[in-house]
């Protein structure tokens, strides 16, 4: 379960093609997990949930009693209706307001990564024979 669900409110995707955008990051390098965090949840989510074409916007924040390490701090997840939908918000979120460490978008060490909403195989409705 995500920590912030920003939107609070899930779209019907097996009405419609989503595309979702997983990222996993951390803040640089001398950021306090205080420091970041209030710059995530103040101000980038509240200019992030603004975008146009974006329909779902979860994240999570790192485990304190993961079982195994990990360099991220934390999970964002943000659902748009399609690529050209995700371009635009794109070029909307470069206009972010930066941090107060400074840098460009998207002012954390970022990896993601794009996944379609309706897998090969969903194991929640899907009667699957896994050899």
């Amino acid at each position: 379960m995500p920590t912030e669900d920003f939107l609070g409110r899930e779209p019907m995707p097996e009405e419609r093609p989503i595309l979702r955008w997983y990222q996993v990051f951390k803040y640089p390098e001398g950021v306090s997990l205080e420091d970041g965090e209030r710059w995530y949840l103040e101000t980038h989510a509240q200019e992030m949930m603004k975008q146009p074409g974006l329909l779902r916007y979860v994240s999570h924040r790192k485990l304190s009693n993961a079982p195994f390490p990990t360099p991220w701090h934390r999970v964002s997840e943000l659902w748009y209706e399609d690529f050209a939908a995700w371009c635009n918000a794109l070029r909307i979120g470069q206009r972010c307001t930066p941090p107060r460490w400074g840098g460009s978008f998207p002012f954390v060490e970022m990896v993601s990564t794009f996944v379609g909403y309706k897998p090969d195989v969903d194991f929640l409705k899907d009667n699957p024979t896994i050899p």
